[in-house]
Order: structure tokens, then C-alpha cells, then sequence
């Protein structure tokens, strides 16, 4: 059954599962890039050990004994709906099966949601965590078509939404790529005489979604330069405060793709003492974060949680080279560049833009106690 359309959609903006279902970015080929793509995972490469959390429902039970199947291509989804409820086909700038209600409903000019529907599918930007849903009263980790998400019970805030304060509001959160973009799947707040139904028919839902195959062009580390190597200009970022100053240095503004990037931190003590000792992780107070403007890569750093002491002298420079610390899940798509990124102790890039953080945290005294957090940035350009 699909849902009747009056009229041309300019722009939808909607809140949090209630979004633009905008396609999200796929990065374009470079010369570093591997000729195979990698399809992003499947259900059958990553087996959940448990069934997928469906709640008893005998109303939702009894919807699902007839269904309907919708197709969004822009985000590439196909989800399993009851055959008695209406969604919406693309028009304007609305993806196609993104919203879904027992009501028949229309939609103006403006575009704005229509107050009948009960649940909506759409793109967020970057990951939604628990975080954003303050206070939760509920939530659980899922497995949605080999996707690792979670979906959240909470209680919305009068600042984040013009609903009534306290309203709870149901959704699922599944990221698509390592930093984004998030599928939301939400139920609405409008519907609260609805609210139990909703939630056991977007279970349903969420156990029936299937994704189209996602492949994506995986970028190479040469094992040295391309081309021959480039000279820059020194780039340098500071950030301080009365008590800490944090700088970050890499050699030159631009490199050949393969050409050595050297990269060195240094953190100095400000404070009137003559030294200090701080607490924080014992490998290294500071880390090196990772991120490409052109790729769906950003590596982060890792820290341990021992909160060592380490001894600062006044206005004697730290240093801290470029190291790399921080993880990958081998099933990701982009896998097979962080195998070959952590593989080599130096820095390595391919053709891009980079931007490269030097962050830590630490506390002047006991853990606990005074907490200091300095984090500093720089970009570099590699060249083919």
C-alpha cells in the first residue's frame, strides 16, 4: 500500500530519526586508490549470537502477518512493512520509503512531515550516540544486517526539541561507515497513543531491513614516494592554557604520496612551579588522531586508563614524536588500509589531504583532580 503524494517537496529538515535521507558521500577514485572494492559486512560474515530483540506485540504480530517491502536507494535499504500501513514514494528532495503510518496521509508544499506518520528512517551525519539521548531509560546493542548499531529508549529535552519536555521517544542508530553517516530509524513523539505499537512494529521492521551490497575504493600506502619528494614549508599549531601549552609541528605543508611525513609534539609546563607531576596514561600523555578529507579513514589514538605519574619541569619542552596507537574491526571495508597504516611505524600516506591531531589529557595531582585537555591540529597535503 503506498502512501498518496499531493505535491513537489522542497527540502525536508527533521530531527534526529526524523531526517533528511540524504545519500551519503562516496569517495572518489585516486591514483592511490586499490582496484578491488571491498564489500561492506554481511550478515553472513558476522553471525549475531543471539535473535534479533523483537518485542511481544499480538497487534504487531498480527500486521506482520501481511506485508509490504520498500526500497530507499539513496541510502540503500530495503525494509519489510505491514501491508496495511502507508509510506511515502521519492518526490522533491524525500527519499522514497522513509516514513511509514497506519493513516493515510498527504504531503504540501513545504515538505514539512506529515503529523500522521508514526516512524521515520533517514541519514544522520557522523554517529549518534548515548550521549544525545539523555536521560535513557533503555538501551541495547543490536546487529542490524551485519551492522553493529544499538537502539535507545529516552526522554526528550525541551532545549533539543518543541515537543513537551519529558516525551519519550524510541529509535534505532546503525552507522554506516566508520565515522558516519548513521542510519536513525525513530519513532515519532506525535503518536504517543500509539507509542507500544510503534516500537514493536519498528522492532520488526529493523529485523527485516536488508542493505544493498556497499563497496568502496580502498587507497594504498605506497613503501616510499611516488615521485620525487617534495619540499615544504614547516606547519605548526599551538594550544595552551595558563598551566600547559601544546604544540604540534609537522616538517613541511605538503608531501609526495609514500614521502616520510615527520611529525613531533612537544608539552611544555607554564605553571609558577618549578615542575610538577602529572597523572595520566603511562605509555604517553599525548596521542596522534589521523584523519583524511578525502576517504571515510580517521584513525584515533588509544590511551591507557593507569593514570602514571609523569615528572614536567618549568618551560622544559616535552617531546612526544609521531606515534600510532588505536584500533580497526578486520571486518570494516576499509580494513585493509588499517592493516597497512599500523603495519609501519612510520607515516605513510596516499594522495589527499590530511589533518593530523596531537591530544591528550592528564590531572595535576591526584586522578581526579585538576584536569587538563590540550589538543592541537595540523594539515598536510600529500601530491600524487
Amino acid at each position: 500500500m503506498g502512501s498518496s503524494r499531493a505535491s513537489a517537496v522542497l527540502g525536508v529538515t527533521l530531527i534526529l530519526g526524523a531526517c533528511s535521507a540524504a545519500p551519503a558521500p562516496t569517495p572518489s577514485a585516486s591514483p592511490g586508490a586499490s582496484a578491488t572494492p571491498i564489500p561492506a559486512p554481511s550478515a553472513e560474515a558476522t553471525p549475531t549470537a543471539t535473535p534479533f530483540p523483537v518485542r511481544e506485540n499480538a497487534e504487531a504480530d498480527a500486521l506482520f502477518s501481511r506485508t509490504d517491502t520498500c526500497t530507499n536507494p539513496e541510502v540503500g535499504y530495503t525494509v519489510t512493512f505491514p501491508d496495511d500501513w502507508y509510506t511515502n514514494t521519492a518526490i522533491g528532495d524525500q527519499a522514497a520509503c522513509s516514513w511509514f503510518t497506519p493513516d493515510f496521509f498527504e504531503v504540501d508544499a513545504t515538505g514539512a512531515m506529515p503529523d500522521e506518520i508514526w516512524i521515520t528512517i533517514g541519514l544522520v551525519p557522523g554517529i549518534v550516540g548515548y550521549n544525545m539521548l539523555t536521560p535513557t531509560d533503555a538501551s541495547e546493542e543490536v546487529e542490524v544486517d551485519g551492522y553493529a548499531g544499538h537502539w535507545a529508549e529516552f526522554r526528550l529535552l525541551d532545549e533539543v526539541t518543541d515537543t513537551e519536555p519529558g516525551e519519550v521517544r524510541f529509535h534505532y542508530v546503525v552507522p554506516i561507515e566508520r565515522h558516519g553517516p548513521s542510519l536513525v530509524a525513530s519513532t515519532s513523539p506525535d503518536r504517543a497513543d500509539g507509542y507500544e505499537l510503534a516500537k514493536a512494529v519498528l522492532d520488526r521492521m529493523m529485523a527485516s531491513m536488508e542493505f544493498e551490497p556497499v563497496t568502496v575504493e580502498v587507497p594504498t600506502i605506497p613503501d616510499g614516494p611516488t615521485g620525487p619528494p617534495i619540499d615544504g614549508e614547516p606547519v605548526t599549531a599551538t594550544d595552551a592554557d595558563a598551566s600547559f601549552r601544546l604544540t604540534l609541528e609537522a616538517g613541511q605543508d605538503r608531501y609526495r604520496a609514500g614521502q616520510e611525513i615527520d611529525v613531533v609534539a612537544t608539552l611544555t609546563y607554564l605553571g609558577p612551579a618549578d615542575g610538577v607531576v602529572v597523572r595520566g596514561s603511562s605509555h604517553d600523555l599525548i596521542g596522534f588522531a589521523v584523519k583524511s578529507d578525502d576517504w571515510a579513514i580517521a584513525v584515533d589514538p588509544a590511551f591507557t586508563t593507569d593514570c602514571a605519574p609523569h615528572d614536567m619541569k618549568r618551560n622544559v619542552p616535552v617531546p612526544y614524536p609521531f606515534a600510532k596507537s588505536g584500533g580497526y574491526s578486520p571486518g570494516e571495508p576499509l580494513a585493509r588500509f588499517y592493516a597497512a597504516y599500523f603495519a609501519d611505524s612510520s607515516l605513510r600516506l596516499p594522495a589527499g589531504t590530511w589533518t593530523i591531531t596531537a591530544a591528550g589529557s592528564w590531572y595535576v595531582g591526584d586522578c581526579g583532580d585538576e584536569l587538563h585537555e590540550r589538543s592541537a591540529s595540523v594539515t598536510v597535503v600529500v601530491e600524487p
